[in-house]
């Protein structure tokens, strides 16, 4: 079953926006938009079938798109479904996302924060290059591979945490990230490509650049990898974190059960204090 249509969606209340969409096999792939869309959330379900993606350049050079919420069915992100979409400022991936398409994000030129999911295996070639407003990236555990030109070309990006399951950092992924002062590599990491890491643009061409360290384990593929390209390394210990924390669609649940725990400690506590009162007395 092969069905299109379009439906009006919350948006920026100046502008009138329709969703298209088209219904494949019971479920909804966006397609694109009509109007221009400051704000955007796409449903949960249309025409009683689950959003599950969106189609390959669905919402490339949507230029009005400052911020966009996606719903918790959404699987997958096509190839450039956000490419050019130079006024997005923040995207919090669903949860249970399983895909992102090559260069998803890419020239995303005002997108500040990423929040991804530990759903994924794979940050795919080119996903978020261009992003020079990016200023802070978590990895989180289950991924496996960042690929090629990843993170190429992030020129505001100061902190990277690596989650502990990434096994390959793919070429130049982290190239021209010139503020990115040290950067750890966990010993799941077994292969580095040609410049993966700590490089810069110059009239010579790419080049290590100065005062940048790379931490890992003794004997590790990137203390090879620091020590082939002349980039300082420092020995230091994997750092064991599940970066599911991370995820804002965790952190209320979390808040609310430490909330809980410590209350509970608390009622223990004077329960515990009146029942020495009593015992003295």
């Amino acid at each position: 079953i092969l069905l299109w249509g379009s439906i009006p969606v919350r948006g920026d209340s100046a502008n009138e926006v329709k969703l298209l969409y088209t219904i494949v096999n019971g479920r909804v792939i966006i397609t694109g938009c009509e109007g221009e869309a400051e704000f955007l959330e796409i449903p949960q379900v249309i025409d009683s079938y689950a959003v599950t993606e969106t189609a390959n350049e669905a919402f490339y050079g949507c230029r009005s798109l400052k911020r966009l919420v996606l719903p918790p069915t959404m699987r997958k992100i096509g190839d450039r479904s956000f490419y050019a979409c130079n006024s997005l400022k923040e995207v919090i991936l669903p949860a249970n996302l399983e895909k992102l398409g090559n260069s998803a994000f890419c020239g995303c030129t005002a997108l500040e924060h990423i929040f991804i999911p530990d759903t994924l295996t794979e940050i795919p070639e080119s996903c978020f290059r261009a992003c020079p407003a990016l200023s802070e990236v978590n990895i989180p555990c289950g991924i496996k591979r960042i690929g090629n030109f990843a993170f190429s070309g992030c020129m505001g990006l100061e902190r990277v945490t690596l989650g502990e399951d990434v096994s390959e950092i793919g070429e130049r992924a982290f190239f021209m990230c010139g503020v990115l002062k040290t950067m750890s590599v966990p010993s799941s990491t077994i292969a580095l490509g040609n410049e993966s890491i700590g490089y810069i643009p110059s009239n010579q061409g790419a080049v290590p650049m100065s005062g940048f360290i790379l931490r890992g384990r003794k004997g590790s593929a990137v203390q090879e990898y620091a020590e082939m390209c002349g980039i300082k390394f420092k020995p230091s210990t994997d750092i064991i974190r599940r970066s599911s924390a991370f995820h804002p669609s965790k952190r209320s649940q979390q808040v609310s059960e430490i909330c809980v725990l410590s209350a509970f400690a608390l009622f223990l506590t004077v329960i515990l204090a009146n029942c020495a009162k009593k015992v003295r007395h």
